[in-house]
């Protein structure tokens, strides 16, 4: 798909935990991306466009360190508290 192999990785699990979750009919599996596109901001706002009214965040790093898990925390925070 001419894209990083990050954007690639992401967009499969997403894909494969959509699959394994749609029994689930009011479960929706997205994504997005601390620094790139989609951005989490406009992944939130997309989710609350379709009608979402809670959110569950699974930040994909392999280990916890304040400046990649903690920083997608706080990006989605950042926006969630801007719609209120």
């Amino acid at each position: 798909r001419n894209e990083s192999f990050l954007r690639t990785n992401t967009r499969n699990q997403s894909d494969l935990m959509a699959e394994r979750l749609k029994y689930l009919p009011n479960v929706k599996v997205d994504w997005a991306m601390r620094y790139g596109r989609p951005s989490i901001a406009s992944g939130i706002q997309a989710l609350k466009e379709e009608g979402c009214d809670r959110i569950l965040l699974f930040p994909l790093y392999p280990q916890y360190a304040a400046a990649t898990t903690a920083t997608v925390n706080d990006k989605a925070f950042e926006k969630l508290m801007a719609m209120r």
